[in-house]
C-alpha cells in the first residue's frame, strides 16, 4: 500500500531580515522539515504550470524540438520567462505566507527532492491537507501573453487553474477553516481575492462539472455525506476529462486515490482500468468494481470510465452477486461466484413443458395415446371371434365376444372424431414450467415461426423484452373503465433495429443483429454485438431486473469478452448454474486473422472500451 505524507519533506521559509523591496530568492531559505520549529504552520500554494512556466532552461532545451513558427515562438518565450515565473510564484508564497501569520510556504518546485520527485508528485495532496491554509497562485497564461492578447479576467484564469487534473483533489483537501485566497500576479502587482471553497464550483468549473464538483466539495466540508461508492464515481468522473503531463497514463487515478484511505503504489505501466481495479479493491468501495462491469454504455467502444449506464442506473444502484478476486494480465479481471448459461447457436429443439393436471386432460391423453390400442383389440377380438358358435338347440348364433369387439371400434372411432380437440386441449393453456434453454439466432425472426418451431403449435406465448435490450421497445396498454380508457400497464412490441450514430462500432468490427431467445421466461431479446454471445452470465440486479452479460469466448486467451449486457428476470436463476472463477473482459473480443500460418490480431485496444 502506498504511504502517505504526514508531513512535507521540505518548506520555503521566509528569512528574519526580509525586505520585500529586495527580490524573493535572496530572502527565503528551503530547509527540511525537521530543521522547522514552527511545526504545521506553513501555506499551500497551488498553481498550474500553463501560467506559470517553472522547468528550468535545462528541461526546456531537452524537450522536443518545435516544428512550426508559432511553436518556436512559444519556446523561446518560455526560456526567457522560466526564472520571472519562478521568481513571480515565490513572491506569491511570501505574501501569502505574511498574510497568514507564519513564516513558511510550500511550493512544489522548490519542495520536492528530485530523487523522490517521481513518488512525492502523488502525494502532494497530504501536503495540501497539513497546511495551515491553501492559496491559488494566477497569472496570464504563456501563450495568451506571447500573442499579445488581452489580460484574462479571474474566473478565466480560474477555470484554466481547475483544467490541471492535481487541483481538483488539492483543493478539497485543503483546510476548510479557512477560505481559499486567490493572488492574481498582473506585472508586478499582486491582486487578491477570497472565494470560499463552497463557492469554487460556480467560479472555477462549468457546466456538469461545476454540479460534480459541488457534490464533492460539501462531501468534504461535511455538509452532506457520500458513499464511498458515490465518492469514487463522482471523483472519477470529475478527473478523467482533465489535463495532466501524461508521466504515468492513470495519474487521473492516482489523484482520486488521494480522497481515499487506502492507495495502491504507482506504476507506470499500469492503465487507467488497472489502476483503478486495484485501487476499488485495495479499499472497502462496497464492490465498486464489480457494479462497474454491469454498466451498458449508449454507444459501443465508449471507454470504461464514461459511467453513463443505457437505462439510466448509477454505480449504486446496482447490486453485484458477483465478485473480483484478482486482477489479471491485458486489461482483463477474475470473477467468481456469478451464475450462467450456454447460448445454443447450432439448432432448434424442440422445448419440454409440464400443464396442469385435470381429469378432461387425464381423458383427453387416454383417447389420443390408446385409440391405436384400442382399434387393434377390435380388430383381434372380430379376427378371432368372428365366427358363429352352436347354440344348446343345435343352431349357429354370433358369438358374444362380438358385442366387445363393436364396443372398441367405437371407442376407436370416437378417439379418431375427437382427435383434433383433444389435441388442442392438451397442448394449449397456460404452461406451468418450462424446460430451460437460450437459443440464439442470427438476425431478427418472427414470433410466430419461432414459437412454432420450439413446441410445435403457436398460442402468442413467446413475447419480446419490455426494456431488456438496447433494441427493446413497450407502450403503455390501455384497458376500459367504465366510458373511459385509462393506463393500466406496459406492454412489449416488436423492437425496430435501431440505425447506428456517428459513435457507433469501427468499420474492423462491424456489429450485427441477434435475437436471443429465453424459453423459461418466454421472452426474446434483440441485440446488438460483433460476436455471437455463447454464455450469459448474472452479475448484478438492478430495478427488479437481472443484469445478464453477453459474453464471446476467446480460446487462445481463455477469456469471456463482453458483447453486450441485457435484463433478465430474476427467476431465470432458478435454472442457472454458479460458475467457477472465470476470466473477463470488458472489451469486445479482439479479431483474429491467419497469417503465414499462425494466428495474429487484427485489431488493438488501446484502452477498456465497452462494447
Amino acid at each position: 500500500m502506498f504511504k502517505r505524507h504526514l508531513r512535507p519533506r521540505k518548506l520555503c521559509v521566509i528569512r528574519e531580515n526580509h525586505d520585500a523591496a529586495q527580490s524573493a530568492p535572496v530572502h527565503i531559505d528551503v530547509i527540511d522539515w525537521d530543521d522547522w520549529d514552527e511545526k504545521g504552520q506553513y501555506v499551500f500554494v497551488s498553481y498550474t504550470r500553463k501560467q506559470f512556466c517553472t522547468y528550468s532552461c535545462e528541461e526546456i532545451k531537452g524537450w522536443e524540438a518545435p516544428t512550426t513558427e508559432e511553436q518556436r515562438k512559444i519556446r523561446r518565450f518560455q526560456e526567457s520567462n522560466c526564472d520571472a515565473d519562478r521568481n513571480q510564484l515565490l513572491d506569491i508564497g511570501i505574501q501569502a505566507a505574511l498574510d497568514a501569520g507564519v513564516k513558511a510556504f510550500w511550493i512544489d518546485v522548490y519542495c520536492i527532492p528530485d530523487a523522490e520527485a517521481q513518488m512525492d508528485s502523488h502525494r502532494i495532496c497530504d501536503v495540501a491537507r497539513g497546511s495551515k491554509c491553501m492559496v491559488i497562485a494566477l497569472q496570464d497564461k504563456v501563450k495568451s501573453r506571447a500573442e499579445r492578447r488581452r489580460p484574462q479576467t479571474m474566473d478565466d484564469l480560474l477555470r484554466n487553474w481547475s483544467a490541471r487534473v492535481w487541483t481538483l483533489p488539492e483543493m478539497l483537501l485543503a483546510p476548510t477553516s479557512y477560505d481559499l485566497k486567490i493572488y492574481h500576479a498582473q506585472g508586478k502587482a499582486i491582486v487578491t481575492d477570497i472565494v470560499p471553497k463552497r463557492n469554487m464550483a460556480a467560479r472555477a468549473y462549468v457546466g456538469k462539472d461545476a454540479m460534480l464538483v459541488r457534490q464533492l466539495v460539501d462531501h468534504f466540508e461535511a455538509s452532506q455525506q457520500l458513499t464511498l461508492v458515490e465518492l469514487l464515481t463522482i471523483g472519477l468522473e470529475c478527473l478523467v476529462g482533465r489535463k495532466y503531463s501524461e508521466r504515468l497514463r492513470a495519474d487521473p487515478v492516482y489523484a482520486l486515490m488521494a480522497m481515499v484511505r487506502r492507495r495502491p503504489i504507482p506504476n507506470e505501466e499500469d492503465t487507467l482500468f488497472e489502476a483503478f481495479a486495484k485501487l476499488s479493491l485495495l479499499n472497502d468501495s462496497n464492490s465498486l468494481l464489480e457494479r462497474l462491469i454491469c454498466i451498458l454504455p449508449h454507444r459501443r467502444g465508449e471507454p470504461w470510465y464514461k459511467l453513463e449506464d443505457f437505462w439510466g442506473a448509477k454505480l449504486w444502484d446496482i447490486e453485484p452477486t458477483v465478485q473480483v478476486s484478482a486482477i489479471a494480465e491485458d486489461q482483463t479481471v477474475i470473477l467468481d461466484g456469478g451464475f450462467g448459461a450456454t447460448i445454443h447457436w447450432n439448432e432448434l429443439n424442440r422445448v419440454a413443458f409440464m400443464k396442469r393436471e385435470t381429469i378432461w386432460r387425464s381423458v383427453a391423453a387416454l383417447i389420443v395415446r390408446f385409440a391405436p390400442i384400442w382399434l387393434i383389440i377390435g380388430c383381434t377380438l372380430l379376427a378371432s371371434f368372428g365366427q358363429p358358435v352352436p347354440s344348446f338347440d343345435g343352431h349357429k348364433k354370433l358369438n358374444p365376444v362380438i358385442g366387445v369387439a363393436i364396443v372398441f371400434f367405437l371407442i376407436a372411432f370416437g378417439a379418431v372424431t375427437t382427435l383434433p380437440y383433444a389435441m388442442l386441449s392438451l397442448y394449449s393453456g397456460k404452461f406451468w414450467s418450462t424446460q430451460a434453454h437460450l437459443f440464439g439466432i442470427e438476425g431478427q425472426v418472427d414470433l410466430e415461426w419461432l414459437e412454432f418451431q420450439l413446441f410445435g403449435f403457436t398460442q402468442g406465448r413467446l413475447r419480446w423484452g419490455q426494456c431488456g435490450s438496447t433494441q427493446s421497445r413497450h407502450r403503455r396498454k390501455l384497458a376500459a373503465k367504465g366510458a373511459r380508457w385509462v393506463d393500466d400497464e406496459a406492454e412489449s412490441y416488436e423492437p425496430k433495429v435501431k440505425p447506428l450514430d456517428d459513435s457507433g462500432p469501427l468499420p474492423t468490427e462491424p456489429d450485427r443483429i441477434f435475437t436471443i431467445v429465453d424459453t423459461y421466461s418466454l421472452t426474446v431479446e434483440l441485440i446488438r454485438a460483433v460476436h455471437p454471445p455463447s454464455v450469459a452470465l448474472i452479475c448484478g440486479h438492478e430495478g427488479g431486473m437481472r443484469r445478464a452479460l453477453l459474453c464471446s469466448y476467446d480460446y487462445r486467451t481463455s477469456t469471456f469478452h463482453r458483447e453486450t449486457v441485457i435484463r433478465m428476470p430474476t427467476k431465470v436463476l432458478d435454472r442457472m448454474d454458479r460458475v467457477d472463477k472465470f476470466r473477463f473482459s470488458m472489451t469486445s473480443m479482439p479479431l483474429y486473422t491467419k497469417k503465414g500460418g499462425a494466428s495474429q490480431l487484427a485489431s488493438s485496444d488501446t484502452d477498456v472500451a465497452s462494447p
